[in-house]
């Protein structure tokens, strides 16, 4: 099943993670404030085999884990995907870890595939993401790549000592169409 869901988007591959990529690499990223620090990860200690357990919990069923690959520095980063067939809906995140990617224009283009995935593939009508009001270059990449801002829960979270707010986005399955 892995071969059939690995995917191609511009200079980036994203193919299923298995419990074996649990490396080093990816605990580093996953003790790093500076990449946790907007994901609810950074509230648990992290260790091989806690990401090799997270791993495991996407059946590439209803849960996938697509690893994000680049030619030149191998394994950077994940996109999770919830598949909710009973709601036709997906949920997706987005971590990157090797941090000398960031802004380098790999999330959307990663993104793109995704949703060509959730859409084509799994039939879904809508995707759905959020993400920490502060997080702005996350909310900079949603409305660029067009996601409609769908709600926010005000002081949802305490990061950095503040309340922040989360953020609601979503891509339905005919406006992500008309933009391709």
């Amino acid at each position: 099943m892995t071969g059939r869901l690995e995917m191609t988007a511009s200079a980036f591959v994203l193919r299923p993670l298995a419990r074996e990529d649990a490396s080093e690499r990816y605990l580093s990223w996953m003790r790093d404030p500076a990449v946790t620090r907007t994901l609810m990860a950074h509230r648990q200690e992290q260790t091989l085999e806690t990401i090799a357990a997270y791993i495991s919990r996407h059946d590439n069923v209803r849960g996938f884990l697509f690893g994000i690959f680049a030619p030149e520095h191998g394994h950077v980063g994940n996109f999770s995907l919830w598949h909710h067939p009973e709601d036709g809906r997906a949920t997706i995140g987005v971590m990157v870890g090797e941090k000398a990617l960031w802004g380098k224009d790999m999330v959307l283009p990663c993104r793109a595939r995704l949703l060509d995935f959730i859409f084509d593939d799994l039939g879904c009508q809508k995707a759905a993401a959020g993400c920490l009001g502060n997080n702005a270059a996350a909310v900079f990449n949603f409305r660029k790549q067009g996601w409609t801002h769908e709600g926010t829960r005000r002081r949802q979270y305490r990061f950095d000592g503040q309340f922040r707010d989360e953020l609601f986005f979503a891509m339905f399955a005919e406006d992500w169409r008309a933009r391709r």
